[in-house]
């Protein structure tokens, strides 16, 4: 066998080896955290939006995610995206909350000149490495009973994740819940089961330019 194959036999190799790398790297995860907790009518409640599970090679460049909660439990207070400001300054195109619903949608902010993309990952991954708070969302519990928070696909066509070119990112989700009790002292009534099937979602993209189209839409709509 000649020099020339044996280079490239293993040339090959080290591409099926990257290439089976970067596919066994577990899918990350959007999740709530704490995945459930008991408060009070009355009593402040906050929770979590987290990604973890990042790859090498996988940094969050923008998100967008429809939260839903139950609107007779839980009454939407404030919304934090990007808490420990692991994507940049940042752009937020969010709807903020809308019944039981809270519309988070978030670009990190463009570190690289413009054309020059890659550097965007380089600035990124360092402050992201495996995971991050995606976003801190605050409640007020004014109803006794379980309201589920359910994770959802923001745009039609697919939820999203980013990475820092813009490229999507498959990731799944877990939902958490809230239990509210009448009082202090008095028992919760919360035996339903605290995440609503599915118990994980797929999350898959369909692009930063297109779920910046519908927003425009969405946005004059209801100017």
């Amino acid at each position: 066998m000649s020099i020339g194959k044996v280079k490239r036999i293993l040339a090959l190799g080290i591409l099926a080896g990257v290439l089976f790398a970067v596919r066994a790297e577990a899918v990350p995860i959007v999740s709530i955290s704490p995945v459930s907790q008991t408060v009070n009518v009355g009593d402040p409640v906050s929770v979590d939006i987290l990604v973890a599970g990042l790859g090498a090679l996988e940094a969050v460049g923008g998100f967008s995610l429809t939260l839903s909660f139950n609107p007779a439990i839980l009454s939407g207070v404030a919304a934090t995206n990007d808490p420990d400001a692991k994507m940049g300054i940042g752009t937020d195109l969010g709807l903020g909350f809308s019944g039981g619903t809270l519309d988070l949608f978030y670009l990190a902010q463009d570190f690289a000149p413009a054309g020059t993309g890659p550097e965007e990952f380089a600035n990124l991954k360092p402050l992201q490495l495996a995971g991050f708070r995606l976003a801190t969302v605050s409640f007020s519990a004014i109803g006794a009973g379980l309201s589920p928070l359910t994770l959802s696909v923001a745009a039609p066509g697919g939820t999203f994740l980013s990475d820092a070119l813009g490229n999507n990112l498959t990731a799944t989700g877990e939902n958490g819940s809230v239990c509210v009790a009448p009082a202090a002292g008095v028992p919760a009534n919360c035996d339903v089961a605290a995440v609503p099937e599915p118990g994980t979602i797929a999350l898959f993209g369909t692009g930063v330019a297109a779920l910046l189209v519908r927003r425009r839409r969405q946005v004059r709509s209801r100017a």
